[in-house]
């Protein structure tokens, strides 16, 4: 049977998160991302939704961190990123630039432009799809 572990940053959600999943297989750490401790093992599946883009988080690391320290040989890795938000009612695609007046998406493919080059050298195969979200999916192995 699998078992679950859930890191961040903040621990404001894990009494929730503990409620609804309260078997002992569950764990749910607070951590600083930038600085994963290595007992925390290695995993088949890591899934991270919005958070190589959040502010303090060094995203180039922690994906090498991941990658090097954290899955397996045979491991997939499911990457989030918002790509969209509401305004006045209406979706705007785009990330938000501060010195811009309308959304941008160069710096969002720049990352994943990085990130796809990065897993591709490590042995995995990358697959991009989304519309509100984008969803990075990377296996490597048969997983």
């Amino acid at each position: 049977a699998g078992h679950l572990i859930a890191v961040s940053s903040m621990c404001r959600e894990w009494a929730e998160a503990r409620a609804r999943f309260p078997d002992a297989r569950h764990a749910f750490l607070t951590a600083d991302l930038n600085a994963l401790p290595p007992e925390l093992g290695r995993f088949s599946l890591v899934l991270s939704v919005g958070t190589l883009q959040s502010p303090g988080v060094d995203d180039h690391a922690l994906l090498r961190r991941l990658v090097q320290e954290h899955l397996e040989p045979r491991a997939s890795l499911v990457l989030g990123f918002p790509n969209s938000r509401f305004r006045d009612g209406e979706v705007v695609y785009g990330a938000r630039v501060r010195n811009l007046s309308e959304p941008d998406l160069s710096l969002l493919v720049k990352d994943l432009s990085f990130y796809r080059r990065y897993l591709h050298q490590h042995g995995f195969r990358t697959y991009l799809q989304g519309k509100y979200d984008l969803l990075l999916t990377a296996t490597r192995g048969e997983t």
